[in-house]
């Protein structure tokens, strides 16, 4: 739900989908169908995240098969997929971790839909949102559009994201799209309509997607964007950027700072801190684990402990770029120039395809090792504090 930063203690769902927050603070309007366990879900997480900070989505790719060949796809257009019950055992155990929402991707998600509700279903179940992303092929029949709506509702799928542009619209039509908007705000799912447009100021309603009526919902957003060279996009020509300035450049920080992702593929137990359309196969230095044979806790600790991605979140590339500078000169005359690249996702294409992309890992752990145990060292009468205090802990009864 679009909220403004503000910390939620209470709230209320009142009739005709008026939510107010902290007593009348704010006052945010869903559309009316929104069911209250969407809401609850949604407004649960704002009440138990009173500090600031990034939220997690756990993301599985659930198949790499898609039922479209967009000219600029980030995918490899295989055949791989995630077995149903490898799916299973990581909701089940993401549910029990500290994520805002599990979601599943593709390739094309929804050629899964029996598994989409299973894992949907847990879920609900454990009172965790689920999201899913879908090209929208399914509502190329209106009438049967609304029908699955409704049924994804009752299974427990709590938000879609539509992705439609240009390149989608040579296999899906804007009207097909538009039947599953429709329909999926009908049935009061949170509906986000995306876009990757190849020219500035192209929009989904150049094509006729009418979405007007929805913009008053937080329940709904548009979020459009320009291509990107990468993937199938590198052979692609003439797509418009604005030329980045040394000082925006200088200002790239990775966007997990504000949305945290830790992204399952199906090949090689590839696990991923993002699923950027710059990662995926193509950046196998960027790994954070192996989800054959580690659990969902065990990958999310990696996550948050990897030097790499903790620098370039915290941070920002400017500080990755300093280190690399003071600790490995000869590797720092090989990096690419930030202004060079068209968004911070790019740079870390760039900088994850080096040969030396495996050194530029060490050095950050190396860096944040250090720094960890610089703090425990000026610190050390606190953790001995807290030593003591644990050791009494334990010889407590449990009777107490």
């Amino acid at each position: 739900m679009k909220m403004k930063k503000i910390v939620v203690k209470e709230w209320d769902y009142l009739e005709g989908g008026t939510i107010v927050i902290n007593g009348g603070e704010e006052t945010v309007k869903v559309h009316p169908n929104v069911p209250r366990w969407i809401v609850a879900g949604n407004m649960t997480r704002r009440v138990n995240r009173r500090t600031e900070g990034p939220e997690k989505a756990f993301v599985l790719s659930i198949t790499d098969r898609c039922n479209i060949r967009c000219d600029f796809c980030c995918h490899p257009f295989q055949d791989s997929a995630l077995p149903d019950e490898d799916c299973i055992r990581m909701v089940t155990e993401a549910c029990a971790a500290d994520f805002d929402e599990i979601c599943v991707t593709g390739g094309e998600p929804y050629l899964r839909r029996k598994l989409i509700y299973k894992l949907a279903a847990i879920c609900k179940e454990h009172g965790r949102l689920f999201g899913s992303i879908s090209n929208g092929f399914w509502a190329k029949n209106r009438e049967k559009a609304f029908f699955l709506a409704k049924e994804m509702v009752e299974h427990g799928v709590a938000r879609i994201t539509f992705s439609w542009d240009p390149s989608h619209g040579e296999f899906i039509s804007p009207q097909t799209v538009q039947n599953g908007v429709d329909a999926c705000m009908e049935a009061g799912i949170r509906v986000c309509l995306t876009g990757s447009f190849k020219q500035k100021d192209d929009c989904h309603e150049n094509y006729g997607i009418d979405v007007s009526a929805y913009k008053e919902y937080a329940n709904f957003a548009v979020v459009n964007s320009l291509v990107i060279p990468a993937g199938w996009g590198k052979s692609l020509t003439d797509l418009y950027h604005s030329p980045i300035s040394e000082q925006e450049a200088a200002a790239f920080r990775c966007p997990a700072a504000t949305t945290q992702e830790l992204v399952i593929y199906a090949q090689d137990g590839l696990v991923q801190p993002c699923c950027s359309v710059n990662a995926g196969y193509d950046m196998p230095n960027l790994r954070v684990g192996d989800w054959r044979n580690q659990s969902v806790s065990e990958l999310l600790d990696a996550q948050q402990g990897d030097g790499f991605f903790r620098i370039i979140v915290d941070g920002g590339f400017k500080l990755l770029y300093e280190i690399i500078e003071e600790r490995a000169p000869d590797l720092y005359s090989q990096l690419p120039a930030p202004q060079a690249c068209i968004s911070q996702c790019h740079l870390c294409e760039k900088l994850m395809t080096i040969p030396d992309a495996k050194r530029i890992r060490e050095i950050c752990d190396e860096y944040l090792t250090e720094r960890l145990i610089d703090k425990i060292t000026s610190n050390q009468d606190v953790f001995e504090r807290l030593l003591r205090l644990a050791a009494v802990e334990d010889q407590v009864p449990l009777s107490v």
